[in-house]
């Protein structure tokens, strides 16, 4: 009996060596698999910034190998314990292998997805760029388009001033050439003048003349001078020192030059503040008049 119970014995220090060894290798394997799991999570979280989750996992892994040690100083008492110890390490071990097979599978998918933003990136770059040429082509054009519209609202605008300013002129010779075609109009040096019949005073003759498109004439040549002396009139003429006494000025607001006054006039001081052609037989015929005196007077209706 003796001997049964050494053999027994010894039987059960060779199990539990046997065990002692077995757990010592899964505790070195699961060593090593924590060491390479810590590598991973430290990856896995450059990539996701989760380091929480691992961390509570190491603090759980250091927790059971401080077990493991305990339970490593108690193996030889309950042989038990060890391999239910060593199912519970292959457990785990499972676990950390499906993890570990997960948590690769995520860093894959993880460097796959950057992979993909990085050429999604490049390519609204490239579209970026290719809508920022676009947006500066169709500035350009709309520049130019802008220039150009500006350009024919202007000559829009001019060729319609032109063609009031043509119309106007047109109306206006028109009307010139409706008064000088009536009797007692005559063409001298591109102006048509017109001789009256009756009398009226000078500002009567001129609002006449104002009434025809024309006004009084306005003597500036020699050869004007004789073709109002020519009439043989006693005559308005366009001359007059209303606005300043004692300077002389035509109607048309002209210096008088040359000058044909009659010898000895002006005379008339503050008086005598018109002009006419009194002395029509000499070349020197111009004489100062009150202004409300009624005389014959000649209206000069520029052509040109």
């Amino acid at each position: 009996m003796g001997e049964n119970l050494t053999r027994t014995i010894n039987d059960t220090e060779v199990i539990n060596k046997n065990l002692t060894a077995e757990r010592d290798k899964l505790t070195k394997d699961l060593n090593n698999l924590a060491s390479h799991l810590s590598s991973l999570t430290n990856e896995r979280n450059e990539l996701k910034k989760l380091n929480s989750g691992l961390e509570a996992s190491l603090k759980n892994l250091t927790e059971e190998s401080q077990k493991l040690i305990q339970t490593i100083q108690n193996i030889q008492s309950d042989h038990k314990n060890v391999t239910g110890e060593r199912d519970d390490l292959m457990r785990e071990l499972n676990v950390f292998t499906s993890q570990l097979a997960s948590m690769t599978k995520e860093r894959n998918d993880l460097k796959k997805i950057n992979s993909d933003i990085e050429a999604h990136s490049n390519t609204l770059r490239e579209d970026k760029d290719e809508l920022n040429r676009t947006l500066n082509d169709l500035a350009s054009k709309h520049n130019s388009l802008t220039a150009e519209r500006d350009l024919l609202r202007q000559t829009k605008s001019r060729i319609e001033d032109t063609s009031r300013t043509i119309s106007q002129e047109r109306d206006e010779l028109k009307a010139k050439i409706n008064t000088i075609n009536k009797p007692g109009w005559e063409l001298f040096e591109g102006s048509a003048y017109y001789v009256s019949y009756g009398k009226k005073t000078w500002e009567e003759s001129r609002k006449y003349c104002q009434s025809k498109g024309a006004d009084l004439m306005v003597i500036n040549s020699s050869s004007k001078q004789v073709f109002g002396n020519k009439f043989q009139k006693y005559m308005w003429i366009g001359l007059t020192d209303q606005e300043t006494d004692g300077i002389w000025k035509w109607v048309d607001g002209s210096q008088v030059n040359p000058t044909y006054w009659s010898s000895g006039e002006p005379n008339g001081q503050t008086q005598e503040n018109c002009g006419n052609i009194k002395s029509f037989n000499l070349e020197n015929s111009w004489n100062d008049e009150q202004c409300t005196h009624s005389l014959h007077w000649i209206c000069e209706l520029k052509l040109v």
